[in-house]
């Protein structure tokens, strides 16, 4: 839910009472911009009790600093297990404007002009669940978290498992556009259904399905990078054997590792 804006002032989105309280720090970080090895960081924590969810670094070859800053973002909302109320904490104004206002002018007008379409697709496919706040801090100002995730950023670059930012190759920027503007219609398509109209539609879908890598790439497409990571008891829904149930929650492990979501099934 993107936050409306007045002549003088942003009207936040009102929070909805049925879905959990999460805030998220996130920050960007390009040694040599543009074209650097770049990191981001990133810390979800529960809103009521405060717990610190999960922590996430990931390090990239080349790319750009608000690049980083975006996906660190991304990063975050994609960890989600449900939709949510967040409240996002960044010192990135770039994030910050375009991801509350200014994306959706853009979508309008087909992103005409723009960088960095292939992140905005996927920021929009991550984001559609949630309904987020977002709030500027200074950085390197003595906030405890944003210290915590530039910190997480800068080690993202000294980490073994460095990967490339495919949207920045030239190359793959047009496919990576491509992928994540279906998933962003599909999420907004399923984010009509209830949970329980989900698993049926899945149900339905899987009943035309034989093979299992076109249940993976069913799966990962409709429900994981749409509507969040499925759950042990929806795949249980579909009557998958146990074998079967392991093989996909091990592939999602992998996934989860190298943040591909589903691109080389």
């Amino acid at each position: 839910m993107k936050s409306k804006q007045t002549k003088n002032k942003t009207i936040e989105p009102t929070f909805d009472n049925s879905k959990k309280n999460i805030v998220i720090y996130t920050d960007g970080y390009c040694e040599s911009n543009p074209s650097g090895k770049g990191g981001l960081g990133a810390v979800v924590i529960n809103g009521e009790t405060k717990e610190v969810l999960t922590e996430i670094l990931q390090g990239f070859h080349s790319t750009t600093n608000n690049r980083m800053e975006v996906l660190a973002g991304i990063y975050a909302l994609e960890s989600l297990v449900e939709p949510s109320n967040i409240i996002m904490y960044s010192d990135s104004q770039y994030f910050i404007n375009s991801a509350s206002s200014w994306v959706f002018g853009w979508l309008r007008k087909g992103f005409v002009g723009k960088k960095n379409v292939d992140l905005w697709y996927r920021y929009l496919a991550a984001s559609v669940q949630h309904t987020i706040r977002f709030v500027w801090v200074k950085g390197h100002n003595g906030d405890r978290w944003n210290e915590h995730c530039d910190d997480l950023a800068e080690k993202a670059l000294t980490e073994k498992s460095i990967i490339e930012d495919e949207g920045y190759d030239i190359n793959k920027y047009n496919s990576q556009i491509n992928f994540y503007q279906e998933a962003y219609a599909r999420a907004k398509e399923l984010k009509k259904y209830s949970k329980e109209e989900r698993i049926n539609l899945f149900k339905q879908r899987w009943s035309k399905i034989e093979r299992l890598s076109e249940f993976r790439r069913t799966v990962y497409s409709l429900a994981k990078i749409a509507t969040g990571h499925m759950s042990l008891e929806e795949l249980k829904a579909y009557e998958m054997d146990d074998e079967e149930i392991k093989e996909i929650l091990m592939e999602e492990k992998v996934s989860k590792q190298n943040r591909q979501l589903g691109l080389n099934l």
